[in-house]
């Protein structure tokens, strides 16, 4: 009977890694190409437009379809630097444990931050 008490635990806590490692992988690979997409579109206008701020409509529809919120956008005639967020949601340990340490509430999910300079 211990010995499938033990495995099972250890058949859990596998899931329970595969699961948020893979939650938190997919959130960081979809945060960097949706954001270097969106700085090099807003540098790709910036070169075109030299306006203040002519690439953030781009910016702002894009982060809209792609479900991220920006934290910040500067545009110069250089290029365009964007600073976007991500919430990981569904993980069954990082998220609470990460909760728990900063002192929010459990269900609060974990979030990921980067940031994406281009010159277009």
């Amino acid at each position: 009977m211990n010995v499938w008490i033990k495995r099972a635990l250890i058949v859990a806590i596998a899931l329970t890694l595969v699961n948020d490692v893979g939650r938190y992988l997919q959130a960081v690979y979809r945060i960097d190409a949706d954001t270097r997409a969106m700085a090099f579109e807003a540098a790709r206008i910036a070169k075109t437009d030299p306006s203040a701020n002519s690439g953030w409509p781009s910016v702002q529809k894009a982060a809209q379809e792609a479900g991220l919120q920006v934290l910040g956008y500067a545009q110069s005639q250089a290029g365009a630097t964007v600073v976007t967020r991500i919430n990981v949601s569904g993980t069954w340990v990082l998220g609470p444990v990460y909760s728990l340490l900063t002192r929010q509430p459990v269900t609060t999910p974990y979030f990921i931050d980067h940031t994406a300079t281009e010159t277009g």
